[in-house]
């Protein structure tokens, strides 16, 4: 644990490159720069003449470290390159697994716990340029994890409340894409925030009314038994959502895909969440449904703990710990 001294002596640094606007280090002005370099997070912001703003054209992945090392950086990299050729943009050389890795290393001593997050963050670059032309815009950073949003999941459950917003549909931009673009989502953790619910979250439907995941995961429901996801096209093929399906065929628990209508959510044995930060929790709630069992449900506990086994740490008693 860093004490407060310790982590002001080491700011979050950030990897740069492309039309970001940096403070200078000698004055209050800012400067455009365009070469890859590390600069410290605070002095970082994106210029106002890139796509990411213009247009909210911006690609991200989001990882974890789990006992320090961070996870699954290989699957997160090539989902991050496919969406990159389908906004058209050159994929940087510089946006490897060593570089994710050396960001880790430069922001271990700047947080307080030996778990956070990684952020990666690509845009087509600056306006003005031909589209064949343009140098993207790449900054990958650190981020601390939310440890009492995480712990008050693990222990209880997150409720979920309905959102009136709709899910992106497909015929506007894959659903299998990572974007920033997501005034839907906050309308909708907006709606949830004011269920005055501790840590509630969204569940987004679909143009057609179906159930099809939160901002921050994808969700799973127990019906009969068998574990249930939405059509693998109709969500975003989250890399925890994989890991969790692969985690249930070890384990002989059946696996179904097939759009879910809130009724069938709210009538479920068992609904359960799936993302990056939070690697696998229980949904306590959706709506007025409560479900009493959320935490202790068979089929959830024997996940949870393939999940702690598989990635060697158990982010639950950790997460309870980063509070004491």
């Amino acid at each position: 644990m860093q004490s407060p001294l310790e982590l002001a002596a080491h700011p979050r640094m950030a990897f740069c490159m492309g039309g970001l606007s940096v403070n200078s280090a000698t004055s209050d002005s800012l400067y455009q720069s365009t070469e890859a370099h590390w600069t410290p997070l605070a002095s970082v912001s994106l210029s106002l003449e890139d796509w990411g703003l213009v247009q909210g054209a911006t690609l991200v992945e989001r990882l974890r470290t789990v006992g320090g090392k961070p996870l699954d950086v290989g699957p997160h990299l090539d989902r991050l390159r496919d969406s990159a050729k389908v906004l058209g943009i050159q994929w940087p050389d510089c946006l490897t697994e060593s570089l994710v890795m050396e960001c880790v290393e430069r922001n271990r001593p700047a947080h307080t716990a030996e778990d956070f997050a990684i952020v990666i963050l690509l845009t087509p670059g600056r306006t003005g340029s031909p589209a064949g032309q343009r140098s993207p815009t790449v900054i990958v950073h650190s981020v601390d994890l939310h440890w009492a949003q995480l712990a008050h999941w693990y222990r209880y459950g997150q409720a979920l409340i309905t959102a009136d917003t709709r899910n992106v549909p497909g015929e506007c931009w894959s659903t299998h894409l990572k974007t920033r673009s997501r005034l839907h989502y906050y309308l909708a953790d907006q709606a949830a925030a004011r269920s005055s619910l501790p840590y509630a979250g969204a569940a987004m439907l679909s143009i057609d009314g179906y159930v099809t995941e939160s901002s921050v995961a994808n969700i799973l429901m127990v019906e009969a038994g068998q574990l249930i996801s939405p059509p693998i096209d109709s969500v975003l093929h989250g890399l925890s959502l994989r890991r969790t399906l692969r985690l249930a065929e070890q384990l002989g628990i059946p696996i179904g895909y097939r759009h879910i209508t809130r009724a069938a959510a709210q009538a479920a044995e068992a609904l359960m969440l799936t993302g990056s930060s939070g690697c696998l929790w229980a949904v306590s709630q959706l709506d007025d449904t409560i479900f009493a069992d959320a935490t202790t449900h068979s089929t959830f506990s024997r996940l949870r703990e393939a999940w702690i086994e598989d990635v060697g740490i158990d982010y639950v008693s950790q997460a309870y710990a980063a509070l004491a």
